[in-house]
């Protein structure tokens, strides 16, 4: 499954620069927009924007990023009581949850190899091959989870991360805020 990307205007980067609190973006692209058509999801660049092409090893593991402040908030109270190790733990009772939850990795896997060869000219090395033989953000044991931010944001590209997906219904159907958050960004 191709996960379409759409450039980033400048509208976007100074929305982004304010979901992400930094004065330099490293962004790809915009895989998903809220309900106010602002960010949501963005695919880091794996490669600095300097003439060096320098590897951004952070942004390799986590390709993915779940920028909507509202939906962060939201997935950071679900992990502050506990839910990764509930959730990991009920993906654990179950041979085809474990499946899947490798199918998904596998996707996230190929979708990181895709970003890279479309944003670099670098070619592929044995000092990158631990970044790219992890699981959904990073993760270096893909039989465990680690965030649930990571797993929603690639279970919108991705139905076999049951760990996103997981998380989504936790969620009741809460996914936009109403005050339009980001607004104040484009300003």
């Amino acid at each position: 499954m191709r996960i379409l990307v759409e450039n980033v205007s400048p509208e976007d980067a100074v929305v982004l620069k304010k979901q992400l609190n930094t004065s330099e973006l490293y962004v790809f692209g915009i895989a998903k927009r809220c309900i106010y058509g602002y960010p949501s999801i963005a695919v880091l660049n794996p490669v600095f924007d300097d003439s060096e092409k320098t590897i951004n090893y952070t942004a390799l593991k986590n390709t993915l990023w779940l920028t909507c402040p509202f939906l962060n908030r939201k997935i950071h109270t679900l992990e502050g009581e506990g839910n990764i190790s509930k959730i990991q733990s009920f993906l654990n009772s179950d041979r085809e949850f474990l499946g899947k939850m490798q199918d998904a990795n596998a996707h996230y896997y190929f979708f990181r190899k895709e970003v890279y060869f479309e944003s670099s000219r670098l070619e592929f090395n044995d000092s990158l091959a631990e970044s790219f033989n992890s699981g959904v953000g990073g993760i270096k044991d893909v039989s465990s989870i680690k965030c649930l931010h990571m797993h929603y944001a690639h279970y919108q590209f991705c139905s076999s991360n049951l760990a996103g997906h997981i998380t989504e219904l936790m969620l009741n159907n809460e996914i936009s805020c109403n005050e339009e958050l980001c607004k104040c960004s484009s300003c």
